[in-house]
């Protein structure tokens, strides 16, 4: 496959680029918080590195890291922002600093808020393109992104042409800044960066994985099983999670990643898988910079807010774990329960230990104990055999929580800084670094996205209802 050559000055983001190089005004942004004016040289020249021609081939060695860095969005949003973090290799390594590649994420964070991608890494037969397909292998492929937004992007669709049944779309903010990204930051340093499915992140730095991604849980659709996690129907969360892939065990806290105050504690569980196969991802790092207001003008309410609102929700969750966990820890130290997989095993609760606890402890000890002896007794029912055995509210809650986080995490799009070299593995990386700001889609493409939209902002709408009207009874 024959890439293009990078061009000795790069060609403008716009028509109607402005004669000046530096900008002459902010972006407006919209009522909605997307709808604004994509100025993509405003954030370019305000976050990344002024672009220098080559002169000479870079003179960083081939495998300049050691390991790719790897960060994740920290929310299941098609436009979540990415984890703000750093790893000092970067700088010995190939010479960014850290302020360098925190305002390069600041800036993209921006843009994902604002105009997310149209093309991310994929894998072959991942659901994450039009239709989903069975995958027979695992050859890496840029894909058309299909995360439920080409409507929703203001600018996006800049022609429709019914009399050839093709759709123009327009590259968003995005794709423009990974471009001018690629250019003035990282290919000079023998490196790229690339957005990545978690599939294909975990293929190229793992070096594991099917490709498959979704279980056969998609072939009804994950967003109809989230649904049924929240609808407070009899045995629907069971029956979701019998028939969906088994997700890890998830405890209450992991000591070597903190605390979540600084990240939500599922991106920090992400990034902990990864241990030993990409950089470590140093968290605690300075804040936001405002360069030139950019910060303040383009969307900083909505990634701040986003970020807030995904910790409160996980702080609920963790709270539940933290407390199915204690119970079950006292139930097993009377011998009521069988002990949780990789739990320590809890010594026989003594008498005085007994006295030592509260009232409403061990009131709340007895009505455990009772519903474990009513689980034991209906363990080996019919239904029991099919969905598992009964749960008690509380337990419940936390085996959705668990699936839905797992779930998600192959729904997150990742932010891949790696070797150059590592591009050859990725088919039709071409079309990411083209200086074309068009994409062609045709009609029967087009119209099964439209289709796909339309369902998942319904059973998004459905999700969520559920889950504010559960957050009104419990308050």
């Amino acid at each position: 496959m024959d890439f293009p050559k990078p061009e000795t000055t790069p060609p403008p983001y716009h028509s109607t680029e402005a004669s000046s190089s530096q900008p002459q005004s902010p972006p407006q942004i919209g009522p909605s918080g997307i709808e604004f004016v994509r100025d993509a040289e405003y954030l370019i020249e305000s976050f990344l590195p002024a672009y220098a021609p080559p002169t000479a081939p870079p003179t960083y060695a081939r495998s300049a890291l050691p390991m790719p860095f790897c960060t994740p969005q920290i929310a299941v949003k098609f436009d979540s922002a990415f984890a703000r973090g750093y790893n000092f290799e970067l700088q010995n390594a190939v010479g960014i600093s850290q302020e360098e590649f925190l305002q390069f994420i600041d800036g993209l964070n921006l843009a994902m808020t604002a105009s997310p991608p149209l093309r991310v890494v994929n894998t072959v037969g991942m659901a994450i393109g039009f239709v989903y397909v069975e995958p027979t292998t695992l050859n890496f492929d840029l894909t058309l992104e299909q995360p439920f937004h080409w409507a929703m992007i203001a600018g996006t669709v800049i022609q429709t042409t019914a009399q050839i049944g093709m759709h123009v779309l327009s590259k968003t903010l995005t794709d423009r800044y990974l471009r001018a990204a690629n250019q003035r930051l990282f290919k000079p340093k023998g490196l790229v960066v690339r957005l990545c499915t978690t599939a294909a992140m975990e293929h190229l730095v793992m070096h594991s994985g099917t490709g498959k991604g979704p279980s056969a849980l998609s072939k009804i659709g994950r967003g109809v099983g989230t649904v049924l996690l929240h609808a407070p129907l009899p045995f629907s969360s069971r029956i979701v999670r019998a028939i969906a892939d088994k997700p890890p065990t998830v405890h209450a806290s992991i000591s070597s990643v903190g605390d979540g105050r600084s990240m939500p504690l599922s991106t920090q569980r992400r990034l902990a898988s990864l241990d030993g196969h990409a950089l470590h991802v140093d968290l605690d790092v300075p804040p936001p910079a405002k360069v030139s207001g950019v910060m303040d003008t383009m969307a900083s309410w909505g990634v701040a807010f986003d970020a807030y609102r995904n910790r409160r929700k996980e702080d609920r969750v963790e709270q539940r774990r933290r407390e199915l966990e204690r119970v079950n820890y006292q139930l097993q130290a009377i011998g009521m329960s069988p002990r949780p997989a990789n739990a320590p095993v809890a010594a026989p609760m003594s008498y005085m230990e007994m006295e030592l606890m509260g009232r409403k402890e061990r009131k709340h000890l007895r009505k455990a104990a009772k519903r474990a002896r009513r689980r034991e007794r209906g363990r080996n029912g019919l239904l029991s055999g099919v969905i598992g055995p009964k749960e008690t509210k509380l337990e419940r809650k936390v085996a959705n929580a668990n699936l839905l986080e797992h779930w998600g995490t192959g729904q997150v799009v990742w932010l891949v800084v790696m070797n150059a070299d590592l591009d050859s593995e990725i088919e039709g990386i071409e079309r990411a670094d083209s200086m074309d700001n068009e994409e062609h889609v045709d009609q029967q493409a087009w119209q099964a996205e439209m289709v796909r939209e339309r369902d998942q902002l319904e059973e998004e709408e459905d999700s969520s209802d559920e889950e504010d009207e559960e957050h009104h009874h419990h308050n």
